[in-house]
């Protein structure tokens, strides 16, 4: 009696666990409950007669279900199933009998896997092949008229993945994918024959925006990205564009590049020039790779017009992050190629040495930490560039130094100088990752050894040690009381990754010459009367 009502009640949460009662659900908990632990005479794991009735309600509840003829009817059909209601009701049986027999009986399975498989084989096996239709169809809608039903598609695919895998199906699953890839690729297809004349419609409208509304403000344009951006919009329909309107566009945008160029009155100009056309110049199609090798030569030509291409790249590029460090040495190749290798050779040899950045093991209070240290050179050649000789923390100083003698040990003939102040280093304090100045974590390092502020400053030699010992302070890295300086070990902070590596750089200029009469030298002052007498052309 006690195991019919079980059932009655199993069949009643399945077609509907709303209309079930607290007292329901006890009722039916109880009579498991009992059931597995009355008495009997020999000891037995009890349960196979409440399995047995969960098997039977399920196939019956299965068998009962209307041809499922629409996704909204097997959205609703998968809302109401409810299974985390059976498996509570359920859950002492699962507890002790099925988690017992797992390993020993072939025919007891978990309640989720035989939920699974008596769906499968009694319920909607025959409806399947009907059901992926829909979903197919749903999505095809959904992405073309974007459809509110996301959340009925997402839940419907989530329990047919589920559906397949518990029944080792995974191959019927695929070919439900691969069907909605097929479909989806000859939908696409056809879309773009259609469309052809539409698209070609779509460029004469750019071209009329880029070259008329803008026809006399090159260089707004340029720096407002205009051109580029919605160059890169339609890009990639350009390979289906017909013959008349391709070669209508390519002699307008050539033009237009061409004149843009024209009126490029500065050197960062003519650079993010060079890096638009080469992130928006890169479709596999001989009109656009002809269009970009002309662009490109013209750039070069009127990179020779300007002085110091080199220090250029340098000053303005490389020491502010630059946004691509391959693009830059793409740049580089170009100039050693068309205005000459001598001065721009070494450059290529040192960005490259920034793509490999040195990490190495410091102790930063109790741990070991790893640091990640990326150090900026620079050579004789840049004159007029200002560093600040300084001498680091020992350990520091030591790893420093192997990078240099690395570098002149394959370069013998070039002359490298560090430019701490360029540098950077990435550590972790109190797990918090922190980027920071080179000459600023030298001297927080120094702390963790000497406490005497003066003593390091004297050893350091650096002119701006003050100024650093306040960033320091000031972003709470480190602590001064009573006037005794100090690590802040327990430093914290809301973000787990902070930046305040801040570095422009610096030039030297005849007021810094005039400022500094100490090592204004001889040599120097010759240096500038033959600079100034070569500008003159006197000597």
């Amino acid at each position: 009696m006690e195991i019919e009502n079980l059932k009655k009640l199993t069949l009643k949460i399945l077609k509907n666990s709303t209309k079930i009662s607290s007292s329901d659900f006890i009722q039916a908990y109880n009579i498991i409950y009992l059931h597995c632990t009355s008495d009997i005479d020999a000891y037995e794991i009890k349960g196979s007669v409440i399995y047995n009735t969960l098997s039977e309600a399920l196939i019956l509840h299965f068998k009962s279900m209307r041809p499922i003829s629409s996704l909204e009817s097997f959205y609703k059909f998968i809302s109401n199933l409810n299974l985390d209601i059976i498996e509570k009701v359920y859950s002492y049986l699962s507890r002790f009998y099925i988690k017992i027999n797992l390993d020993k009986n072939n025919n007891i399975s978990t309640i989720k896997y035989l939920f699974y498989t008596l769906i499968y084989k009694y319920g909607i096996y025959s409806s399947l092949k009907n059901i992926e239709e829909n979903i197919i169809f749903e999505i095809s809608c959904y992405r073309e008229n974007n459809s509110e039903n996301l959340i009925m598609i997402k839940t419907c695919i989530k329990f047919l993945r589920d559906l397949y895998l518990f029944n080792d199906n995974e191959e019927d699953y695929e070919k439900f994918i691969n069907s909605y890839v097929y479909d989806f690729n000859e939908s696409y297809s056809t879309d773009i024959k259609i469309n052809i004349e539409y698209i070609n419609k779509e460029m004469e409208i750019f071209i009329e925006f880029c070259f008329s509304k803008h026809k006399n403000s090159t260089n707004t344009n340029l720096k407002n990205c205009d051109f580029f951006e919605n160059y890169r919009k339609i890009s990639k329909i350009i390979l289906y564009m017909s013959e008349p309107y391709i070669n209508n566009f390519f002699l307008k945008i050539e033009e237009f590049l061409k004149t843009s160029l024209k009126n490029i009155e500065y050197k960062e100009e003519l650079l993010i020039f060079f890096i638009n056309i080469k992130k928006n110049f890169c479709i596999l199609n001989e009109k656009v790779n002809q269009l970009q090798k002309k662009i490109e030569i013209e750039i070069i030509k009127k990179f020779e017009k300007f002085d110091n291409v080199s220090e250029l790249i340098l000053k303005n590029r490389i020491i502010n992050d630059p946004t691509s460090i391959e693009e830059e040495i793409q740049l580089i190749t170009h100039c050693e190629r068309d205005c000459g290798s001598g001065s721009v050779s070494w450059i290529k040899l040192i960005l490259e040495k920034y793509n490999d950045p040195i990490h190495y093991k410091f102790k930063i209070g109790n741990y070991e930490k790893s640091v990640k240290i990326d150090v900026r050179f620079l050579t004789k050649i840049f004159c007029n560039l200002y560093t600040n000789e300084i001498k680091l923390w020992k350990p520091l100083e030591n790893v420093i130094n192997g990078i240099l003698y690395e570098i002149k040990r394959e370069n013998p003939k070039s002359s490298f100088n560090v430019c701490h102040e360029a540098s950077f280093v990435i550590f972790e304090i109190n797990n918090i990752e922190i980027k920071i100045g080179l000459d600023k974590f030298s001297i927080l390092m120094s702390l963790s050894e000497e406490t005497n502020i003066i003593k390091i400053k004297e050893f350091s030699k650096d002119v701006n040690f003050d100024k650093n010992l306040e960033f320091l302070i000031l972003n709470n890295l480190v602590i001064n009381e009573h006037n005794k300086i100090f690590i802040n070990y327990l430093y914290t902070n809301k973000m787990q990754k902070i930046n305040i590596f801040d570095y422009k750089m610096n030039e030297k200029t005849k007021e810094n010459y005039n400022n500094n009469r100490e090592d204004f030298s001889e040599q120097t002052i010759e240096s500038l009367i033959m600079k100034v007498l070569k500008q003159k052309k006197i000597f």
